[in-house]
């Protein structure tokens, strides 16, 4: 897996713990990469899957559901950062959600750049 490194983006209360949120890119396709970590930097969780032969539009990315617990991805959805595409993608029998990722141009935790 090749990644532009990830930058982080904001935060997000996890199960009541502050992750940081972490976005970056999948180098062989620029498809949205997401990774969460703790607050002392360790890494967290993998939100994204890069499956390359399905398609997905520019904001969307596929949801690495099952590695996720059903609070974390509550957690996530309550974000102001994801909203559900309402589509899914099947792979090797597997049905993979497709979310998008926000717009927060010009705003930054806490008020208005």
């Amino acid at each position: 897996m090749s990644l532009k490194l990830p930058e982080p983006i904001g935060t997000i209360q996890i199960e009541g713990k502050p992750k940081t949120l972490l976005l970056g890119y999948y180098t062989s396709n620029q498809r949205i990469a997401l990774f969460m970590t703790s607050a002392d930097g360790e890494p967290f969780a993998t939100i994204s899957r890069n499956i390359p032969d399905l398609a997905l539009e520019g904001d969307e990315f596929f949801v690495a559901w099952y590695d996720l617990n059903p609070q974390i991805l509550q957690d996530l959805l309550a974000s102001p950062y994801f909203e559900v595409a309402t589509k899914y993608a099947e792979s090797e029998h597997v049905r993979i959600p497709v979310w998008r990722l926000c717009p927060l141009i010009g705003v930054i935790e806490g008020g208005e750049e």
